[in-house]
């Protein structure tokens, strides 16, 4: 039975925090200005213990009065003693003050909606209608994941202004929020939590799980765009 978070190259097994690693590590900046900002992370040490791959990535963000733009593009320079391909499924994870009562979001394109269970992880599938609304005091916008037929894109509406989060490269779409806390988090992903534990690297069956994400061969690049859009 697959474990949250673990996989195995060869005979050594890895574990990937719930949120990866990138997060919590320090990104060299290339350029910056008022508008743009150029991030670079290199594999290191700290990389290696979790995720036995050399990679670079490189995460641009833009920005403008009505509009953030996001890029990241992930390339695959060969894996540390074997020859599997790199396993990526990228996401934001952003939070938004709200007053739960008074926010409303609007979901399309729906191809269904997984539970989320305690710990964070995949619960039961479930038929969803095309697209939905949800307020704020709905307990659906704190816990669930929307798997979409194309393409995140989310409309949220607080407090006079008017929000808009899509992907181009993202198929899911993560509403979080604890209880009764002010605020409420909106997160596309390119793939559903754990997906490199059930990706199962090296075995002839690669890919063919549902929950699996997308991998980079040796020498190839990966690119995810995320856009933020903004209106009062």
């Amino acid at each position: 039975d697959e474990v949250a978070g673990e996989y195995a190259i060869g005979d050594k097994n890895y574990h990937m925090p719930i949120h990866g690693f990138a997060y919590g590590l320090e990104w060299d900046v290339k350029n910056a200005s008022s508008s743009l900002v150029e991030l670079q992370l290199a594999s290191n040490e700290v990389t290696r213990s979790l995720y036995p791959w050399d990679f670079v990535a490189d995460y641009n963000i833009s920005l403008d009065d009505k509009c953030i733009d996001l890029e990241l593009s992930v390339t695959n320079l060969g894996g540390l003693g074997h020859q599997h391909p790199l396993p990526l499924y990228p996401g934001l994870h952003p939070f938004f003050n709200v007053d739960h009562g008074l926010f409303e979001l609007s979901i399309s394109d729906i191809e269904s909606k997984y539970d989320v269970t305690p710990a964070g992880k995949v619960g039961k599938r479930r038929e969803f209608p095309e697209q939905i609304t949800f307020s704020g005091a709905d307990e659906e916008s704190s816990n669930s994941i929307i798997s979409h037929k194309t393409a995140s894109k989310v409309s949220f509406k607080s407090d006079g202004v008017n929000f808009t989060l899509s992907s181009e490269n993202a198929k899911y779409t993560v509403l979080w929020s604890g209880s009764k806390q002010d605020y409420q988090c909106v997160e596309p992903w390119s793939g559903l939590p754990d997906a490199i534990t059930y990706t199962r690297l090296g075995l002839p069956d690669q890919g063919r799980h549902p929950f699996s994400c997308q991998t980079v061969a040796q020498g190839e690049s990966s690119s995810h765009r995320f856009r933020m859009m903004f209106a009062n």
